[in-house]
């Protein structure tokens, strides 16, 4: 890479980051000749990449033009497939969402109708962009599982039969003719978190995902942390309780095992066996019930519902110990406990760490919506896309 594609990558990145720049904020950027950042800019320009709404012609009058990405450059198609639903969106390059779709997954979910379920979304996502569909040029998935970022595979998903050891990359330019990427669903929604917290970005950010399973991320300074093999940041699989209920990794006491919701029906239908009063009922069993019982203040759905919290702080507890991050994002259904997840976990944490790691941690609940993860997959195959528009040995693929 020349100097040149240096200086067009970082105008790039500093675009993705935000909504518009000025030329002079640029000059004062880079240290280079004004006539070099000048012509930088307009190749930019020339090749679709970004836009000057207000530049008109050589000058703009006393107010500097905002330089931006150009919105009809590239559309993105982001994917989020989970065990119990299958979502899309189509955004431009500036984050205006075109289209999006949702499928609800019917029991039993495997390799197959999961495969169908995300023609479907493609399907109806094509039907209505119409003719603007040959803009799309790639596709940006959040996989269940674990996956092999660098090559595209979904290493193991638990929750969905026959979902692993798949080259879904592969799969999805074959059946689409489009460029793609894919990364573990809790590591995009972490991206998006972090993208959330615009324009106060905090230096590092751990997002933790509570739903069926239990699933992280960590960012640090714009960067997602992966993990040598592919396997970081899977808190899920911490041991909160050594003698505790078998899960699904094969050991014992997992978070996963003991908060995930699994964990938490086995804990409803123990109380309910040994003659506890409760509202709590298997009939009627879900996350969102429980919550309510909760905030309806029924006494075992309480206790239940602060050991539960207990042991997700003693998971993040070594979290915090190890990571020291700013910030700490919830999401997923458990999320809706809101203050009361959020008082437990902080005075857990508290007692299990330095109080200088405590005091000015940041502990939140998601405010994200459902489309979420597919739009953080979307944002970073944008990221692809655009720094390989400035590499002139790569070109991204376009919609067919």
């Amino acid at each position: 890479m020349n100097n040149k594609e240096i200086v067009e990558n970082k105008i790039i990145e500093l675009l993705l980051d935000e909504d518009n720049i000025t030329r002079p904020f640029l000059n004062e950027y880079f240290d280079i000749r004004p006539a070099t950042l000048l012509e930088i800019i307009d190749g930019l320009k020339n090749k679709g990449i970004i836009a000057e709404p207000e530049r008109k012609g050589k000058k703009t009058g006393r107010k500097a033009s905002p330089v931006c990405l150009n919105e009809e450059y590239a559309y993105i198609v982001g994917l989020d497939f989970q065990i119990n639903s299958t979502s899309g969106i189509v955004m431009d390059l500036r984050k205006n969402v075109k289209a999006r779709f949702e499928i609800q997954s019917s029991k039993g979910k495997d390799i197959k109708s999961g495969r169908e379920e995300i023609r479907k979304v493609i399907e109806n996502l094509k039907q209505q962009l119409g003719d603007t569909w040959g803009r799309v040029k790639g596709i940006g998935f959040a996989d269940p599982g674990l996956v092999n970022t660098e090559k595209g595979l979904s290493i193991k998903a638990v929750n969905i039969p026959g979902w692993n050891s798949l080259n879904t990359s592969q799969w999805l330019e074959e059946n689409f003719g489009l460029d793609s990427i894919i990364y573990p669903s809790s590591m995009v929604r972490t991206y998006i978190e972090y993208q959330n917290t615009y324009p106060n970005y905090p230096k590092s950010l751990f997002h933790m995902e509570l739903s069926s399973g239990i699933g992280g991320g960590f960012i640090k300074d714009g960067n997602l942390f992966t993990g040598d093999s592919y396997c970081g940041m899977e808190i899920g699989h911490i041991v909160v309780d050594p003698n505790g209920p078998l899960c699904q990794c094969g050991n014992k006491g997992c978070l996963e095992a003991v908060a995930g919701k699994s964990g938490i029906w086995k804990k409803v239908m123990e109380l309910i066996s040994n003659g506890v009063q409760t509202e709590l009922n298997m009939e009627n069993f879900s996350i969102p019930f429980f919550i309510k019982c909760v905030k309806d203040r029924d006494k075992a759905a309480c206790g239940l519902a602060h050991d539960i919290c207990n042991n997700i702080g003693l998971g993040l507890a070594s979290v915090v110990a190890l990571l020291n991050p700013s910030v700490i994002v919830f999401s997923g259904e458990l999320s809706a406990l809101d203050e009361f997840l959020v008082s437990v976990v902080k005075r857990t944490i508290s007692l299990h760490c330095f109080p200088l790691a405590v005091e000015a941690l940041d502990i939140r609940v998601s405010k994200c919506d459902q489309y979420a993860n597919a739009l953080g997959g979307a944002l970073l195959m944008r990221k692809k896309i655009l720094l390989a528009s400035t590499n002139s040995s790569k070109s991204p693929g376009t919609a067919g």
